[in-house]
């Protein structure tokens, strides 16, 4: 039986859940951009060492807080009511996007002309 303290809890969490994973992105945004800028030339040096971990791990924990819904140290009856229907199906609707996005990502340097690729294949007129 769900008792009424059990939906405050799954009300509070997910509210929660939702701020947290925001936090989580913009923390992961601004150090992907930092890596981004950075020159790791081998990733030899032990601060690189850190920097690729902790982006790996980052990037594991959103992901699994996408795939499962988090709050993994919860009951499980407090879980199940966190999981709800909209919360299934925005879910299914941000993994939609990311493979949308995730697939532009991975063509557009393919395609552009300014790749690499595109120089070499075509030919000099000199």
């Amino acid at each position: 039986m769900i008792s009424s303290s059990d939906i405050e809890t799954a009300d509070r969490l997910a509210r929660k859940r939702a701020r947290i994973v925001f936090v989580l992105a913009m923390i992961f945004i601004t150090q992907q951009a930092s890596y981004v800028a950075a020159r790791i030339e081998d990733g030899s040096r032990a601060v690189d060492q850190v920097k690729i971990g902790a982006w790996l791990v980052l990037s594991i924990v959103l992901l699994l807080m996408l795939a499962t819904g988090g709050a993994w140290l919860r009951p499980k009856n407090v879980r199940a009511l966190m999981e709800d229907e909209v919360t299934r199906a925005n879910r299914a609707e941000a993994f939609r996007l990311g493979f949308l996005a995730t697939m532009v990502a991975g063509i557009l340097p393919t395609a552009s002309p300014c790749s690499s690729r595109s120089r070499a294949a075509t030919p000099s007129t000199s």
